[in-house]
Order: C-alpha cells, then sequence, then structure tokens
C-alpha cells in the first residue's frame, strides 16, 4: 500500500506540471481530486479568488466546464462539499452568465463582495466530463522517471530497515550481557550474605 501511494504522488506531481504548462486558464477548481468538479476559483490581478455563491446557477457553471474542456454542468453542489473553508479571499459575486461565453470573466460579475459570501458560501460545480486529456497527458518517460524514483524510495527504506534491524540486534546482545551481568553480581551477593551468616553462626 506504501509503494503504490509512493508511486502515485509521484505521478500526480508530473501531471500537475505538464497539463499545467499547457493553458493559462482564468478560472480553476480546486478541494478535489477529480479535474472537472469542485470550487470554483478565479484568476483576478494575478490572484486566485473565490467567486460568490450569490446568483450561481448552472447557467454560470457552464461556462466554467466550457472553458476548463469539461463539458456540461450537472450540478452547483455547495462549496462544503467540497470541504472548502471560510473567511478566504473572494474576487467576485453576482455572476450572471448567459452561457455562450468563452471565460467566466466575461460575464457580468459584481467586485462588490456580501459579508455572507466569506461564511464559505462559494460558487462550485461538478462537470459531466472528466477532461482526460488534461488529467492523464503524462508521457512514458515521466511514468518511467517516476517508477525509478519509487524503486530507489523503496531500495532506500530497505537499506534503513536493515540498518535498523542491525541496531535492534546490537541492542538485545547489550541488554542480555547486562542480564547476565545481574545475574552474576546477584549471585555474588548472595555468596557473601551467606559467608556472613556462616560467620556470625561459629
Amino acid at each position: 500500500m506504501l509503494v503504490k501511494s509512493v508511486c502515485l504522488l509521484q505521478v500526480l506531481s508530473f501531471v500537475s506540471i505538464y497539463s499545467g504548462s499547457a493553458h493559462n486558464y482564468h478560472v480553476r477548481l480546486t478541494n478535489s481530486m477529480a479535474p472537472c468538479a469542485g470550487v470554483v476559483q478565479a484568476k483576478m490581478n494575478g490572484e486566485w479568488e473565490r467567486v460568490c455563491a450569490s446568483q450561481w446557477d448552472l447557467q454560470d457553471a457552464a461556462v466554467v466546464c466550457k472553458e476548463l474542456g469539461c463539458g456540461a454542468p450537472y450540478s452547483v453542489p455547495p462549496a462544503s462539499a467540497f470541504g472548502a473553508a471560510v473567511n478566504e479571499a473572494v474576487g467576485i459575486s453576482d455572476v450572471q452568465c448567459r452561457g455562450d461565453e468563452v471565460s467566466l470573466l466575461q460575464c457580468p460579475h459584481s467586485t462588490r463582495i456580501q459579508d455572507f459570501c466569506y461564511d464559505g458560501r462559494y460558487a462550485a460545480v461538478n462537470c459531466t466530463a472528466t477532461n482526460l486529456e488534461n488529467a492523464t497527458r503524462v508521457t512514458e518517460e515521466q511514468l518511467e522517471q517516476a517508477l525509478r524514483i519509487t524503486k530507489n524510495n523503496i531500495q532506500e527504506m530497505g537499506e534503513a530497515l536493515k540498518r535498523d534491524k542491525q541496531n535492534l540486534a546490537d541492542k538485545e546482545r547489550d541488554y542480555q550481557e547486562m542480564l547476565n551481568i545481574e545475574l552474576s553480581l546477584e549471585l555474588q551477593v548472595a555468596t557473601i550474605l551467606k559467608r556472613m551468616e556462616e560467620r556470625k553462626t561459629q
């Protein structure tokens, strides 16, 4: 299980680097392992910020799914479904897309953020597609590199385990020697006490 987890983490890191460099989106989905589901963030003045869920509906979500190449939306769940925290930066609210916009930021929206938006009421979406093109664009060379790194990690873990076993064996041997010394001292003390008792009775 540990080996699979290490390998998966290596592969996911390559996926993130590879797919992230291929596009320059102004919107993204977070708080989800699925590339086409999550809490919406828009890039405002170079910063990624949440979108308030005020007036958020399937028509708005359709633009996000289309912009990310994720097909059509099938639901707009609450951000809490993805474990979004409260009091995060919110950039826009009251998004009102027609549905034919190319980008979410082309839709009419407001930069006036109401207080309730910071209570975790962020826009979120589930799209129908899985966006396999972006999620699986990992070359054979990258997979082989991830496998090599994983094998090296396993080898290092094996060597560390051998060292730990040797250290444990050394400690067990030292412990046994201490027990033997203790037993020897107890016998010597018992012998001395016995002789002292014998002298008293003479």
